[in-house]
């Protein structure tokens, strides 16, 4: 299949101008989790860890994130302003959960990216 791009797009790829902008979802066909299912896992975390002793009710947060009616962000700033000492333990647990995949093979998408150009900006945590 041929795609037809706009002569600007192929003389910046030509040009080494073009700057990619990937989402975190580029990743997730490697194995890694989408940034709401890792929000999500370290809610459920801490919860696990600290539910009972925190003042920082986790599993409504979960319930509310799922549910679309508290942002990804507004959950996370909710711990760090009212349990800013799970900071460290957060770090550590989303630095093991990237750990933990084991990638097999090469994407062909990120290698088809990498031909395009090797400037990107990722959303990726």
């Amino acid at each position: 299949m041929r795609i037809n791009l706009p002569d600007s797009l192929v003389e910046s790829i030509r040009n080494e101008n073009l700057v990619l902008f990937i989402g975190a979802g580029c990743s997730m066909s490697l194995g890694f989790p989408s940034w709401k299912g890792l929000v999500i896992d370290v809610l459920n975390e801490l919860d696990i860890k600290h539910g009972k002793t925190s003042n920082l009710n986790f599993k409504n947060l979960v319930s509310n994130v799922d549910s679309g009616v508290v942002t990804l962000f507004e959950a996370l700033n909710r711990i760090e302003k009212e349990g800013g000492y799970f900071k460290p333990e957060v770090k550590q647990f989303v630095n093991n959960k990237i750990d933990e995949v084991e990638i097999e093979k090469s994407s062909e998408l990120h290698s088809l990216l990498c031909q395009i150009s090797s400037k990107i900006i990722t959303t990726n945590y």
